[in-house]
């Protein structure tokens, strides 16, 4: 998804970018008399804070411009991001860990070939030949995913049903695990479905859209870190994953399975694909190039004014990174902007700098600023972080991730992913609730980076705009899934920052809370998503 056409030079972008360094204007900050008096305060106390909504708009035009290519991590749109959004952490005053703000980031990259890499599967006597990406493609990555496999087939049911109870699952030693699946589950169940023995695994799912976004996200590039030893967080597939695309489901099966059949809860799914597997063997043939690329991370800490206030950490995190430059739409757009995704949460994270470091008196904690890259590609920058992170981990009390902020009015509801995992979850439900919105805690996705930081044992939530005034959209990406994943997502000539705006304050009410007197979150059960 990264290459760049022909024609399409560095020059050239370099020209086009246009570095901005308007600072954002916050209104009414006081502090009440009970905190000069030492007494706990409640963050909602500070309702006077604004976040600009020009500057929001500047930064989140910036990043999502034609200019900088999609973004994709090892790019140069890549690296002329992670400038301006440095350049915008020093101004607000964030000083930069050791080594700077910018942290590389070194990356494996597969490049996958098209015309060696083909799905066979042998049905009754007859053999079928897929292609990848038209077809179907390869799921999770790295060098243990990409070696192909080879054996019969065994249905397993669904996803979700295997993650609650792996313990049931058939034997599958030898074969190829083929499952009914939404591709954004946990992934826990492929290193079940490992763990028993199977060779690989194909996931079928039951809606066409949906293999259109994977196809998209996917492209043909796979990566991992460029490290010693196992990654970090275990979202690489010990086998190869397989999506399989309409074509292969049919063929996988006696006729059609009714894709799109988005009101079939994961038991309902299990019972169309049960018992009609037609294919016996399957063999996946993989071809591809290593090459080794750099993306950056941004990182700026603030630190409370009085030096004995540093003993804990608050970390806010957005991923600037994009798909970079892929598939054409119908109108020949193959620049993937990634407006929603995620410019406008790195603008609104920058926004949160600003007011951060104008507030600073009400600091308890180190304000840790993350703009993360290579997120999608199985969240490296938040891998790398966790490697190598500005503050010790186990003085890190909470991560908060903007991702999907994108709603053109004030939201009604939230909902805070990851929250069932800590004390989090209920208290961003204090602070909505004096904001008159609500809030519902879910459990974590694991395509989101704070997955990454609750995997290793650091309380992380999402905070996600569910529907809300007039936008009318779902909970994720403000009701511009139509756009998820595809050039169409930049800025319409009617979108407007009122919602993002509001995001952003709500997000600034529990910055502030976090990083003030409040308590540690605590860990609810165990210490996983």
């Amino acid at each position: 998804m990264t290459d760049v056409p022909r024609g399409w030079k560095l020059s050239t972008m370099m020209r086009s970018h246009r570095r901005l360094e308007v600072a954002l204007v916050l209104a009414g900050l006081t502090v009440p008399a009970e905190a000069a008096s030492g007494a706990v305060v409640e963050a909602t106390a500070v309702q006077a804070v604004a976040l600009d909504t020009l500057q929001l708009e500047r930064d989140a035009s910036v990043l999502s411009a034609d200019s900088l290519g999609g973004r994709a991590i090892g790019s140069a749109g890549e690296i002329l991001a992670a400038r301006h959004i440095a350049g915008r952490l020093e101004a607000a005053g964030f000083a930069a860990p050791r080594g700077g703000h910018l942290r590389q980031v070194p990356t494996r990259r597969f490049r996958i070939d098209p015309v060696g890499t083909r799905l066979v599967l042998e049905v009754q006597g007859r053999r079928y030949v897929f292609e990848h990406e038209l077809d179907f493609v390869l799921s999770f990555a790295g060098p243990r995913g990409l070696r192909g496999f080879s054996g019969p087939l065994a249905f397993v049911g669904s996803t979700r049903t295997l993650a609650r109870a792996a313990e049931k699952l058939p034997p599958v030693a030898g074969q190829i695990a083929v499952a009914a699946a939404s591709v954004w589950d946990d992934p826990d169940f492929i290193a079940a479905l490992a763990e028993r023995g199977a060779q690989g695994v194909i996931l079928v799912t039951v809606d066409a859209g949906e293999y259109e976004v994977v196809r998209r996200s996917r492209g043909a590039f796979r990566y991992v870190l460029a490290v010693d030893g196992p990654q970090l967080v275990d979202l690489i597939s010990p086998v190869p994953v397989v999506v399989a695309g309409p074509k292969v489901t049919e063929v996988l099966f006696s006729g059609p399975v009714p894709l799109g059949s988005g009101d079939l809860g994961a038991r309902g799914r299990a019972e169309v694909l049960e018992g009609v597997l037609l294919a016996s063997q399957a063999r996946l043939d993989v071809a591809y190039r290593e090459e080794l690329i750099v993306g950056y991370n941004v990182v700026g800490l603030l630190a409370p004014e009085a030096a004995a206030e540093t003993e804990d950490a608050v970390v806010l995190v957005a991923h600037f990174d994009g798909l970079g430059i892929g598939w054409p739409d119908l109108r020949g757009d193959s620049i993937y902007n990634g407006f929603a995704d995620n410019a406008v949460g790195v603008a609104t994270l920058l926004g949160l700098a600003d007011a951060l470091s104008r507030a600073r008196d009400r600091l308890r904690r180190t304000v840790i600023v993350l703009a993360s890259t290579g997120e999608e590609a199985l969240l490296l920058g938040a891998q790398a972080y966790l490697r190598e992170p500005a503050f010790p981990l186990e003085r890190t009390a909470a991560v908060v991730n903007l991702d999907g902020i994108a709603v053109r009015s004030p939201p009604e509801s939230y909902t805070v992913n990851g929250g069932m995992a800590t004390t989090l979850g209920y208290e961003v439900s204090r602070i909505a609730r004096r904001r008159g919105v609500r809030v519902v805690s879910t459990p974590a996705l694991a395509r989101l980076d704070h997955y990454a930081f609750l995997r290793a044992g650091v309380p992380a939530i999402s905070l996600l705009p569910s529907a809300g005034g007039s936008d009318g959209g779902g909970s994720l990406f403000g009701g511009r899934r139509n756009a998820y994943h595809r050039p169409s997502d930049e800025r319409g000539p009617g979108f407007s920052f009122a919602g993002v705006a509001a995001v952003g304050e709500f997000a600034l009410d529990v910055a502030l809370h976090l990083a003030g007197p409040a308590e540690r979150p605590r860990w609810l059960g165990r210490r996983r998503p």
